[in-house]
């Protein structure tokens, strides 16, 4: 996968059926010029919105999703969030968006359809913007990723005390 794509599978209609096509979105033009719509479980939900020149209906992997796509609402993010059954509580949307990076997909949530309309103006700034998002992504992982490791540390050193401590008090 190049790295200005999103690789997804468009919904497209023809002859009385629902057809999926693999297709590349370009990640500048996808920032630039959609937002987020909705999420539906079944295909039979978004018909209206699949023939609709101003409508984008695609199956996507979310950990891509999320992670290249910078405009989501905090309330979309819990949308999401939901569909995929995540429990959350009062989670920033920096939050959510590390929970649905971290969520493991059930075979429920292959069938999720995520609807994008066409804005009627481009977004402006969208490099920058894109930019911090992506940057701000990989600073919360390695926040993470840093806890994680202080927390199995603490966990090391408390098995060795009790080692030590099982030396000298038997």
């Amino acid at each position: 996968m190049a790295s200005s794509d999103l690789k997804v599978c468009c919904l497209i209609s023809g002859g009385g059926s629902i057809d999926g096509q693999p297709y590349d979105l370009n990640i500048l033009h996808f920032n630039s010029y959609y937002k987020y719509y909705g999420v539906w479980v079944e295909t039979e939900d978004v018909i209206r919105y699949i023939d609709s020149p101003n409508y984008l209906v695609f199956f996507a992997d979310i950990l891509e999703l999320v992670f290249w796509f910078a405009f989501f609402a905090l309330k979309d993010l819990r949308t999401i969030a939901k569909f995929h059954g995540i429990e959350f509580n009062r989670e920033s949307r920096a939050g959510i968006r590390v929970l649905l990076s971290d969520h493991s997909c059930r075979p429920t949530c292959s069938r999720l359809v995520y609807v994008f309309t066409v804005q009627s103006n481009p977004r402006r700034y969208l490099i920058k913007s894109f930019l911090t998002s992506d940057a701000n992504i990989r600073k919360r992982t390695n926040v993470r990723v840093s806890l994680i490791c202080l927390y199995l540390f603490r966990i090391f050193s408390f098995y060795i005390c009790v080692d030590i401590l099982s030396v000298f008090f038997p």
